[in-house]
């Protein structure tokens, strides 16, 4: 099973690449822009290398490809590590630099249910059974949306996360819309 070193676009100035699965489902290559799982949250990263033997034992999946073509070619990957080696700076930072203006922003977690046939199943608890409600009222809804409007109820997160593990939920990313506003 191959895996890659993913170089990833994190708030803290992190010069390492991390190691992440490939499912059998994606196709990936280096300079590809993926979507990772990072701690609690996804993040956008940069494919930096492809390896057939993972650095750690414990890794995760990479969770979607954001474009099919490459948006960085090997030789800049290569002038980006050579940039973070000599600066001392986050890879994702020097990669950056060679990145489609507005690239960095945060992906979108949205969410639906996975199929719209009959109740939940009998062995949801009261947090998991009051997220598919509320998803039942949707048609598709931001991740963050469900957490606030449902602010009262503890452990939503974990109940999204469990009912995306079952197959119950399906979860998608898409990119927020720029920040920057058009000058008048």
């Amino acid at each position: 099973m191959p895996y890659a070193e993913v170089a990833v676009n994190a708030a803290a100035p992190i010069r390492q690449t991390f190691t992440y699965r490939l499912p059998d489902e994606l196709t990936v290559a280096v300079g590809q822009a993926v979507y990772v799982p990072f701690g609690a949250r996804t993040l956008q990263g940069i494919v930096a290398e492809i390896t057939a033997e993972p650095r750690y034992k414990d890794t995760r999946d990479i969770e979607a490809v954001i474009d099919a073509r490459p948006l960085v070619t090997p030789e800049r990957m290569s002038l980006a590590g050579w940039l973070s080696d000599y600066y001392r700076a986050p890879l994702f930072d020097c990669v950056s630099l060679m990145l489609p203006p507005g690239f960095k922003r945060r992906p979108q977690t949205l969410l639906r249910l996975a199929f719209w046939a009959g109740d939940a199943p009998d062995d949801l608890n009261d947090t998991e059974r009051t997220v598919m409600d509320a998803l039942r009222e949707r048609e598709e809804t931001e991740s963050e949306d469900l957490k606030r409007s449902l602010k009262d109820v503890r452990g939503v997160a974990r109940a999204v996360a469990s009912l995306v593990r079952r197959g119950l939920v399906a979860r998608t990313y898409r990119l927020a819309r720029p920040a920057v506003q058009p000058r008048v």
